[in-house]
């Protein structure tokens, strides 16, 4: 596996305090979330430590996160997101020892992660004691002789984790500005801010129940739209249609070839229930939207699917 790693790494990516690479999903630290449509799948070279852990535990991981760690790097101490992986988190350290910090309140202990070994966090150091790495280039270990002095080389670690079922698939069905406490109006950062607090209080690190897991992962959905300016531009424009369809009665919603075509005109028609007139302007048959039209004689509309709309 280290083997693998090593020829392999050029295709890692850089952080602030080492390199990382992702197989089967890819964390975002953004946004404390995953995605799996750029992410390389969990190679072969995997499978026998794969096959080890699911012996041991009887559970299959479908995540891993390789990271370098040069000497004189660490991590800062944090609790895995509870709102995308499940109950075991493990790591295998590989080429160099080490000196994990795990902390709950006033609690404090380092534990020597030694050199092809593997560290399996579930229950509440899983869910409640904070690990991390101090960024120095040794660790003062206790052994029978005394107090000794270990020099740290680089350390890669894989860690294995599984991400929550159907976590990809979470219907958020309420506004995402409303989950955000905002509106469209609302300026980028005071979105960022509002998701950072409500991160903090929803985080399934605070509590382990059910509820407050599904709410932190809609608030995650959420922010992943609402910080991406297209996607926030196209989730714009499918709430404004919807406003206006709840604002609006729908007569029918047609195509065009449901319309008539008044050849000596410039206009679609189609006869509304009440007696009036549909009209549809030839000119918008080229628009990509669904279009609402008026009666010409009550307050009914009819909604047109376009020859060009994208509908998915």
């Amino acid at each position: 596996m280290l083997q693998y790693l090593k020829k392999h790494w050029s295709e890692s990516s850089s952080m602030k305090h080492r390199q990382v690479k992702h197989y089967g999903y890819e964390f975002d630290y953004d946004n404390n979330g995953v995605r799996y449509d750029s992410c390389d799948p969990i190679p072969k070279e995997f499978e026998f430590i794969l096959n080890a852990i699911y012996l041991r535990l009887k559970w299959q991981p479908n995540q891993i996160t390789v990271n370098k760690y040069l000497p004189g790097q660490g991590i800062p101490s944090h609790i895995d997101t509870h709102g995308v992986f499940d109950e075991y988190i493990l790591s295998l350290s590989l080429n160099s020892d080490i000196i994990m910090e795990f902390r709950k309140g006033n609690y404090h202990n380092s534990i020597l992660l030694k050199a092809k070994s593997l560290l399996i966090m579930s229950g509440e150091s899983r869910f409640e004691w904070s690990h991390g790495i101090t960024p120095r280039k040794f660790d003062m270990i206790n052994t029978a002789d005394g107090p000794d002095i270990i020099c740290r080389g680089t350390r890669i670690s894989v860690t294995f984790r599984r991400v929550v079922q159907n976590y990809e698939n979470i219907e958020v069905k309420r506004n995402l500005y409303e989950i955000l406490g905002c509106d469209k109006t609302t300026p980028f950062e005071t979105l960022k801010d509002n998701y950072r607090k409500l991160l903090v209080k929803l985080h399934p690190d605070k509590s382990i129940l059910s509820s407050t897991t599904a709410a932190c992962a809609e608030l995650n959905k959420a922010w992943s739209v609402l910080k991406d300016p297209e996607l926030k531009k196209t989730y714009d424009e499918q709430i404004e249609q919807c406003d206006i369809d709840t604002e609006v009665t729908i007569f029918e919603t047609l195509n065009i070839s449901d319309l008539e075509n008044n050849e000596s005109e410039e206009t679609f028609s189609y006869r509304c229930r009440c007696g009036g007139m549909f009209l549809v302007p030839k000119s918008m048959v080229d628009q990509i939207e669904p279009l609402l039209f008026p009666c010409d004689d009550c307050s009914l509309f009819i909604k047109i699917m376009l020859p060009n709309t994208n509908v998915s």
